[in-house]
């Protein structure tokens, strides 16, 4: 009897609390990219055909207290200009937006991440949004406007792909210091 007792006790000392229901106004998917997006004041990238390329992502993290970065990649002619905001403590308020220094990367940088275009954004077949075999993942959105048009892509922490790797080149040239956490929790071995 006793020791019924005491497995009852035990089950009643793990249980674990039944989660809070999402408030109301979450957003998931690609109307948090656009929240983000308008919270640190990006214009939307042309959909038409044009000459000027741009390329950019959005990496928006599982937890609101994490840092969500964009980067917004612009060819031109004496080279490649970057623009890179980060947003803090971006729910349940609007966050707090930071806006790095725009700088300047030689025509070079923009050949490595143009090499990754084709296999990582144009021609990517990507999986279902959201991913079922994910719980809490990264948002991870990249768009390109250019002579090609306009295309975008939006994945739920991609596993190993064309698609990854063209990720992991832009936050490299986005000028942001990552901690260690941030890039492992990003680009960790899957």
């Amino acid at each position: 009897m006793s020791s019924s007792i005491a497995m009852l006790a035990l089950a009643a000392a793990t249980q674990i609390p039944l989660p809070t229901p999402l408030p109301k106004d979450f957003v998931f998917g690609l109307p948090l990219v656009e929240k983000v997006l308008t919270t640190v004041s990006e214009p939307r990238l042309p959909v038409a055909e044009q000459a000027e390329k741009v390329v950019r992502i959005v990496m928006i993290p599982a937890f609101p207290g994490m840092r969500a970065v964009v980067s917004r990649f612009t060819l031109r002619a004496d080279g490649l200009e970057v623009v890179t905001k980060t947003l803090v403590d971006w729910r349940p308020g609007p966050g707090k937006v930071v806006v790095l220094p725009t700088t300047r990367l030689p025509t070079s940088r923009w050949s490595e991440i143009d090499d990754a275009l084709a296999p990582g954004l144009w021609l990517f077949q990507p999986g279902p949004f959201p991913d079922p075999r994910v719980m809490d993942g990264a948002i991870w959105f990249v768009e390109g406007s250019g002579p090609r048009g306009h295309v975008a892509v939006i994945q739920h922490s991609p596993g190993d792909s064309p698609f990854r790797k063209l990720c992991r080149k832009l936050m490299w040239a986005s000028g942001v210091d990552f901690t260690e956490w941030e890039f492992v929790s990003w680009f960790a071995a899957r």
